[in-house]
Order: C-alpha cells, then structure tokens, then sequence
C-alpha cells in the first residue's frame, strides 16, 4: 500500500467531538469517463507525542520555551501550535502555526518583562506565509487584537502580505511602523531574530545582522517599560515553525548595544578614539569601555576639527549622575585655536543642566539666548537624546521626541562653524559626571519632505478610535511636488491628492502617502500609456505631453478595427497601424524623439472620407507634446505611512427571554439574556436597568427576574469607541402562581372542532387559555344546534375582543355546522396532545 500526503498535519484537540470522513477529487479538467471511488481497509492512528529533548540555551539567556510543552503561555484567540518533530534536529520539537478561518491568534508567555533581548529561531515555508513576534503588550486574556493595538509586532512575512507591499509590512520591520534595513531571511530554512527591547529603543537581528532599530515616540499609546511576549498563527494557509525561544534579561550594568545612525546622519564620534577631535582649554575626555565619552576637569571643550558645518540635524545622547552635573553641545563657532571661550562668545551652547528653575539656564536652552520652555530630561541615570536643527538663523532644540527651545538668531553669530562638547566638570573625574554616545550629524540640502495631519488631530472617542469623520490633509515642503495616497487595502493604485480627503465609514485606516518631484525627463526614458477606445470612442487622455526620449504606447480596447496615424503639426504622418494588425495582443509604440506637436487620428477602416489625409477622418482625435530633456531625474519622498481608526456606529444589542409560560404569562421565574455585537471597536460594556431605576448596571450575566407582576427591562450597549447605543426595552409579564382558568391549554396551531381543522390560528388569549379551550366540543349537548349556536356565541365575543376577524369566525362557525358534535351516536372530539 502506498499513501499520499494531501497536506500538512493539524491538531484535532481544539475540538469538541471531532469526526472525520473520506473523499475523492479529481484535477481542473473535465473526467471523460467518471470513475466510482471505492474505500476498504482504513484506520484512523492516534500518533504518539512525539520525544522532545530540551533546548540548549546560550549562556545568559533562560528558555520560555521548553521545547515540549505548552506550559507557561497561553492562547489567545483562535487557532494554536502545534508541537511537532523538527525535521533537521533528531530528538528535538519546534512549534508550528495552526491557523484558523476565524481569525489571527497569539500563543503568549505567562511572565512579564520590562528590558529584555529575547531570541528565537523561525522558518517560513513559503516566501508568503505570515506569521510576527509580539512585544510590549498588556495582559491580552484572550484576544490577541490587544497585542496588535497596544504593542509592537516584528512581522515575519518576505512578501509583505500583497504585492507591491510597503518595506515597513516585511521580514523584520516594526509592522507598519518602520521598514528593515536589509532583508537577510531566507524562505523556507531555519533563520535567527533576536529582539532587545529596552524602553523606547527596539532593535532587532536577522541572521546576525541588524536589521531596524525603532524609538517608540511620545504619545504612540504603546509602553515598552513593562508588557507580554507572543508568537502569531494567522492565516489557515500558513505555515511558520519555531523553535530556540529564549530570554536574556538586561540589568542596569549592560554596555548600551551600539546604534547605527538613522538614514541621512554620519557619525563624528566612532566610539572607539578621539580621530578628528580636538581638546581646547583644561580637562578632558576619556573613552570607557562601553565606548562613552566622559568628561572630566575643566572648563573645556573637545571640539570637531575636520570640518565646519552650515545647515544641519545634529543628535547626541547623553546622561547624568546628578542634577548638577554640567556640560553642553557648541554649533556654529570658529576656530577656538586652544580657546574655550571663542566658542562661548561666537557661537552658541545648547545646556545640559538640570538643578536651576531657569528656562534661560536649564537642559534644553541656548543658553542665555533661548529658554527651554519644559525641563524634558529623563530621570537621572537614564539616557537622553538631544537634537538640536539649525537652518539659517532658525533654532529648534528636540529633547527625548519633545521640543523644547526654538530661536530666531539675531546675526550676532555666524551661520557656519565647528561643532563640540563641553566638558564643565571641575573637581570630577571620567566617568563622575555627564557620559556621551552617538554624536551624529545630518547636513540638510533640501530634501524633499511630506506630511500628513488629521484633523480632529487627536482621536475624539476612546481607546484610540475617532467616532467622528477624519479629514486627512498633505503637505510637502516642495509647492512643485506631486502628493500621492492610498489605502493599504489596496496598493494596486496611487490615488492623486488635491484636497482633503475626508473619511467617515467605519474601520482601521492604513494610508500610504508620498511626494513626487517629476524633474524633466532625467533618468531612463518613461513609457506613457494611451488607452485607445476609452469609454466606447475616445482616447483616455486628448491633451498630454512626454519628454524627449520617452515613448508613447497606444492600447487598444477591444471594440471596432480602428485605423491609427501619428502626424507631426503640419500633418505629415510619422507612423501607423495599418487596419488588421493584432495590436490588442502588440500595442502600437511610438518613439517621441525629436521636441515639438504631434497629433493621433483614429477612426474606424470605414470613417475615412480621404485615406491619405487623416485631417478629414470622422474620429479620435489627441494632440500631444514633446518637450526638451533636461536631464533632471525625478525625486520622489519614500513611502510614509499615517494609521486611525473610526467607529462611529453604536452597538447593536438584542434581549431574549427563557421561562415556563402559560400564554403570554411567565409561571415562574423569567431569566433575561443580552447579547450584544459591535463589528469595529468591539463590545466595551453592556448596561441594564429595570424600569423607573436611574442608574444602569453593568451587565456581565444572565439577569433573573422572579417576582409576580408586570416588569421592563432597560438596555444598552457601549463600544470600546464610546459610542452609546439609544436604551431599548422589553416586557414581560411573571402570574401570581394562580394557573388561571386554563392550566392545560390546548396548544394546537389551528382550531379543530371534533375532527373537522377550520384552518383558523389556535390565538392564545390573556388569561392563558386558546380559542381550543373556549369552544367545548368534549361537552354534552342535548342537540346538533344547541352546539352550533354555542359556537356562535363565543366567537362572537372573540371578534368584539378584537382576536378573531369576521372571516375567521365564519370559518370556525362553519366547521361546528359540518362537525358531529350533540348529533345522536357522535362521539366526543379526539384527544390531542404536544410532545
């Protein structure tokens, strides 16, 4: 006997009395002769667990994984892992991705951690298959969208989930936040990811190399300082192993892991000499073993030698010991020539000092021009970055991501000059006082920027979500630039941005955006399509121009045999399509290689009223032209990214009622159930009160009612957004425990006289007897009439009741008139009852 596999394994264990079965399928194509599939000597084999050795864990790390066991983390959400057999490891188990149709899932560990490093091998089979590592979330219990929304997530997918994906969507990038640097994952084989995390700063490794290093911003609502680990099984189609989950917890006594420079900046300071520095007055500097700068004695400053600078960014980190302790970052001054004080009188200090309440004096200020408007320092010991932008005689000091000083220089100063670090530590040795690290600089040369804003700027519901309309503006610092958006569902297409684009449906926004610069035809030659029979009969574009060198391509749309002509403006033709040619298959090119206007006629083979002239054709007609070739290339922004999201529909809630019931009464206690739904934010609490009450509770069971009497039950749902929905009611009414005058009502759909169905609804009266019940065919008669006229009577008082219509009470009456009730030798009506 020889199996097949027909696809990868799956845990059963989810769920509850699981059943199989057998079937046969055949390929895409038609059978000609169709085949019966027979099935004989089957079993169905429950696998051993399979031997899983423990891991072996690099020195400093612990393992959260044990490599055999699902103790210590948690589900949440659907789908799982599965432990199975690591293929290239004999004796060892990975963990391997269980997606599920209803959604993504995230198996987290059980403890917290704050800083951390954690390792972990994975393989995605396919290039496509989707999977992320989760960090500094809250407790999620079991919904993993927590994890999406209040932490980070390092995606594990090389296509980015679609194509033409953003960077920021791949292998190794802070999803959707940040893109990776390089891309060293290889599909289908076992790849290394370590992760430090270590409050704002994430850096992340692929195969040894480092690959994105995020500083979560002020305000993002996401808290690296303490949170929760997770592994994500997504789609049913994914296919993602793992195994080698390990952490290294990160004490005060680490060397900070070195920083590569963010896109643009260079580093003047390269961590290891003074190469390029210069020591001008007392004191010093010293490098530590972790690579720092610290100063010591004074008042000096170790100063930049191999260049001045104009226009620029620079960043520097640092940290103090003490409130106290003092030192500064000069721009702009000249040349000290051993002179401490040249750079104090000709250039400017931004200070470091926190014990002073002076704004003019204080961490942040250029000193005694500018004052610092907030004291943004961390607490003393941990590191802060400083940026400090100076543009002509603009200033603009950045303190940890808050900024803090701005300055229109008064010309006092020059605009280019040397750049240093002040050592003010008199009294104090290396490594007493102020430390530095990643001193960078980014010269600006008008680079092309875009920015996107929303108004309201600030979300004007709960949790994060707008519950009102959000109107998303762009703006460049280039008025030439072109701005382009679109929404990450669909990245097939860059829509044009003209005016605000205002969003009111609710949902999860991801918009791409970014700025072009056309330039003038620098670069390779573009290629511009013209659709030809747009819309029926029309080109899709009449007015349009190229640059030299460029080339325009004429699409057919399918339609009539279209003769087409290239003509320069004296009507001489250039090019043609003679009538026949497939050209909707080989669409007609041509080469705009010399500068002026051209015009294209098209019409069908039979509008052509002189072949040779195309000026008389009844048809298409285009005009374009062909400008010169500057040689300037266009310059486009990468692609950005602005994420909302909008709920602005309440829940929707429903009541059901459960009890025994007589008619419309309730005998006995009524039991009220809520079961409310919301499609965007979800569900946030849903509220109860009886009526007349004020005040609503919240509703997290089963509310039962038992008193007699009639009673309303007030409801309501929130969303996690805010939005309330209106109160909503039901009523019921709970009997007095007197069974009334029908304790056993006849409970058929219709009425039935003796044995004749008058196809009148059996209607349930107040009292909780039926119209069964009223009409009593079991009784004795003393003839035929009297039990007619009987009947009569008592849907007479139903149809003055307002419960029978005049048509139904005839149908009833007929059916005592045909039936054999109070006839001699007629027997009682038939016994009914209800199982």
């Amino acid at each position: 006997m020889t199996w097949t596999s027909v696809g990868r394994p799956a845990p059963i264990s989810q769920y509850e009395a699981p059943e199989f079965g057998l079937f046969a399928a055949h390929g895409p194509n038609e059978i000609e002769t169709p085949l019966t599939a027979t099935f004989s000597d089957f079993s169905l084999c429950v696998p051993e667990d399979p031997a899983c050795a423990a891991p072996a864990v690099d020195e400093g790390y612990r393992p959260l994984w044990d490599g055999a066991t699902l103790d210590g983390w948690n589900q949440a959400g659907p789908g799982g892992f599965a432990v199975v057999p690591d293929e290239e490891r004999a004796g060892s188990c990975a963990l391997e991705s269980v997606g599920d149709p209803a959604g993504l899932g995230m198996l987290w560990h059980e403890e917290e951690f704050d800083s951390y490093r954690l390792h972990l091998d994975f393989k995605a089979v396919a290039e496509d298959d989707n999977s992320g590592v989760f960090i500094g979330f809250p407790d999620p219990g079991d919904d993993p969208w927590v994890a999406v929304r209040q932490g980070y997530e390092i995606q594990i997918d090389d296509t980015g989930g679609s194509p033409g994906a953003a960077d920021s969507s791949k292998t190794g990038s802070i999803y959707t936040f940040q893109a990776p640097t390089s891309f060293p994952t290889v599909a289908g084989e076992w790849n290394e990811m370590e992760i430090e995390v270590d409050d704002p700063m994430i850096r992340v490794w692929i195969n040894d190399v480092l690959v994105n290093e995020y500083h979560n911003p002020d305000g993002s609502g996401r808290d690296l300082a303490t949170g929760y680990v997770g592994i994500q099984n997504n789609r049913v189609s994914d296919n993602v192993f793992f195994r080698d989950i390990w952490i290294k917890e990160l004490g005060d006594d680490q060397c900070p892991e070195p920083e590569t420079p963010p896109a643009g900046f260079v580093p003047l300071f390269d961590g290891e000499t003074l190469d390029g520095w210069t020591q001008a007055g007392p004191g010093g500097f010293e490098i530590d073993e972790c690579g720092l700068l610290e100063p010591y004695g004074g008042m000096g400053l170790l100063w930049y030698d191999e260049r001045t600078f104009a226009d620029y960014v620079m960043r520097v980190d640092f940290r103090v010991q003490a409130p106290t302790d003092n030192a500064g970052v000069f721009v702009r001054f000249p040349d000290p020539q051993g002179d401490p004080w040249i750079p104090v009188n000709e250039g400017h200090e931004v200070q470091i000092y926190d014990a002073t309440d002076n704004p003019l004096t204080r961490t942040g200020a250029i000193y005694n021009f500018a004052p610092a408007e907030t004291l943004a320092t961390n607490p003393i010991g941990e590191w802060n970055t400083m940026e400090i932008e100076v543009i002509g005689q603009e200033y603009r000091v950045t303190l940890n991501g808050t900024e803090v000083t701005t300055y229109t220089g008064d010309g006092s100063r020059g605009l280019e000059g040397y750049v240093g670090l002040q050592n003010h530590s008199a009294g104090q040795a290396a490594g007493e006082s102020v430390e530095f690290r990643n001193v960078w600089i980014k010269e600006i040369e008008d680079e092309l920027t875009v920015d996107a804003s929303v108004a309201p700027a600030e979300p004007d519901g709960a949790g994060g979500w707008y519950v009102s309309p959000v109107t998303l503006t762009l703006e460049s610092n280039d008025p030439d630039a072109e701005l382009y958006w679109r929404p990450r569902t669909d990245e097939t297409q860059w829509l044009t941005w003209t005016e605000p684009v205002v969003f009111d449906a609710d949902g999860v926004y991801n918009i791409d955006y970014k700025a072009v610069v056309p330039g003038d035809g620098g670069g390779e030659p573009a290629e511009k399509e013209i659709l030809v029979g747009s819309g029926g009969f029309g080109f899709s574009e009449t007015e349009f121009s190229v640059r030299q060198g460029d080339t325009v391509k004429f699409q057919y749309v399918p339609g009539y045999a279209h003769d087409v002509v290239v003509t320069d403006e004296n009507g001489v033709v250039l090019a043609s399509r003679p009538l026949g040619d497939d050209w909707e298959d080989d669409p007609f090119s041509f080469e705009a290689t010399e500068v002026g206007t051209y015009y294209v006629y098209c019409t069908p083979h039979s509008n052509r009223p002189d072949p040779d002239d195309p000026t008389t054709w009844a048809g298409m007609v285009s005009t374009f032209e062909v400008t010169p070739s500057g040689g300037e290339p266009p310059v486009e922004t990468g692609i950005e990214e602005i994420e909302f999201l909008i709920d602005r529909t309440g829940p929707a809630t429903a009541a059901s009622l459960a009890g025994e019931q007589a008619g419309d009464v309730y005998t006995g206690p009524v039991t009220v159930t809520l079961d409310a739904q919301d499609a965007t934010s979800g569900v946030a609490e849903p509220h109860y009160r009886m009526a007349g009450e004020e005040e609503p509770a919240v509703y997290d069971e089963p509310i039962t009612v038992t008193a007699p009497g009639t009673h309303t039950v007030e409801f309501r749902s929130v969303d996690v957004a805010g939005n309330a929905e209106d109160w909503q009611s039901v009523e019921f009414t709970i009997g007095d425990g007197d069974p009334g005058a029908c304790p056993h009502p006849d409970m058929r759909e219709t009425v039935v006289i003796g044995e004749i169905d008058s196809g009148v609804t059996n209607h349930a009266l107040d009292d909780g007897c039926t119209v069964n019940d009223l009409i009593l065919d079991d009784g004795e008669w003393v003839n035929h009439g009297a039990f007619v006229r009987h009947t009569r009577d008592v849907t007479d008082q139903l149809v003055a009741d307002g419960v029978l219509s005049g048509r139904e009470r005839g149908a009833i009456v007929s059916a005592a008139a045909r039936s054999d009730i109070g006839r001699p030798g007629a027997s009682h009506r038939m016994s009914w009852s209800l199982s």
